[in-house]
């Protein structure tokens, strides 16, 4: 991610999500408000080695975001940043160091999903996230918000060595 042109880079992530997500339960695209809210966040929380841009073909095909697992850094504060619950966050985030990622955002564009260049395109987004944080000292991370009905996502992870270790479930009943 070129910091030069972040603002272009963060559009060009959200046409990719929107493309590769559009057909998700429940999706829905951003709206030019949330765009810019979202690029205000990522200023100040990603830094450019969390993104991976794959192009195919000199087109950007996928990406990736992926973060800290900020939840291994707070995990004894018991809900409280003050008085030293800051100071500790801080010291983890930037001196310490957190030994989990996650990766909240993943996507492939349509065109090319169900196609071995996807499924390609997909597992050098993993591997390329994967080494940029192990040398930061990573050991373990996690890819969350995968649909169930994702099976070639399921399957591509199993095949990396990943276990489901949570499920969420959502439950519909019409009221009259």
């Amino acid at each position: 991610m070129d910091r030069k042109n972040f603002r272009s880079e963060v559009v060009l992530l959200l046409d990719i999500l929107n493309d590769a997500w559009s057909d998700n339960w429940g999706f829905v695209a951003m709206t030019p408000a949330e765009v810019d809210e979202l690029i205000a966040m990522f200023k100040v929380a990603v830094r450019p080695e969390y993104v991976v841009i794959a192009e195919y073909e000199g087109e950007a095909a996928g990406f990736a975001v992926s973060l800290p697992n900020i939840n291994e850094a707070i995990s004894d504060l018991g809900g409280h940043l003050f008085p030293f619950g800051f100071a500790k966050l801080l010291w983890r985030l930037k001196v310490s160091g957190i030994r989990s990622g996650r990766m909240p955002l993943m996507g492939v564009r349509r065109k090319w999903q169900n196609s071995q260049i996807g499924a390609v395109l997909a597992l050098s987004i993993m591997e390329r996230t994967r080494m940029s944080h192990w040398a930061r000292g990573v050991t373990r991370g996690e890819l969350s918000w995968i649909l169930d009905s994702n099976e070639r996502m399921k399957h591509m992870l199993a095949l990396v060595g990943a276990t489901v270790y949570k499920r969420y479930r959502i439950y519909e009943k019409v009221l009259s």
